[in-house]
């Protein structure tokens, strides 16, 4: 993690020292660094160099999506629907050892439990039920909301 940690910030560095104040240019065919006259008050210590270090994300933390932080919030009855579509789909996923979002993403099961289609033909006109998953998933997932209300 470290090595990887001290990449970035050579990147970074490069980057910047080669776009922003121009004290290293790109030479030579094979993309070699030369310094240029920009660079002898930092070299000798009568300039310095701020970078600033990028924030690290805590571990365990994941961004939410722009798509799940837009989505309006379900009533009690719709989160229901979609909790137990959520359960159909990690079950259909792990007998198809595929990951869960490969069956359905969260946006369909959102739209699902939403709109609560009884039919094969009204679970057609949701977005992301082409032919392929209706003909696959698609009696799997009226019965998974089938007994909710």
């Amino acid at each position: 993690m470290f090595l990887y940690m001290l990449l970035l910030s050579l990147v970074a560095f490069v980057s910047y020292t080669i776009g922003s104040i121009g004290t290293l240019r790109v030479a030579g065919e094979h993309g070699g660094l030369q310094l240029q006259s920009a660079a002898r008050p930092i070299l000798r210590g009568a300039q310095s160099v701020l970078l600033r270090q990028a924030a690290r994300q805590p571990r365990g933390i994941r961004a939410r999506s722009a798509a799940a932080a837009a989505a309006p919030a379900l009533a009690p009855a719709q989160h229901a629907r979609f909790e137990a579509l959520r359960a159909w789909r990690l079950a259909a996923a792990r007998a198809a050892s595929v990951p869960a979002y490969c069956i359905l993403p969260d946006s369909v099961l959102r739209c699902i439990a939403q709109n609560a289609p009884r039919t094969l033909e009204q679970l057609r006109t949701i977005s992301g039920i082409g032919t392929a998953k209706l003909r696959r998933y698609g009696q799997a997932l009226l019965d998974a909301t089938a007994a909710l209300p």
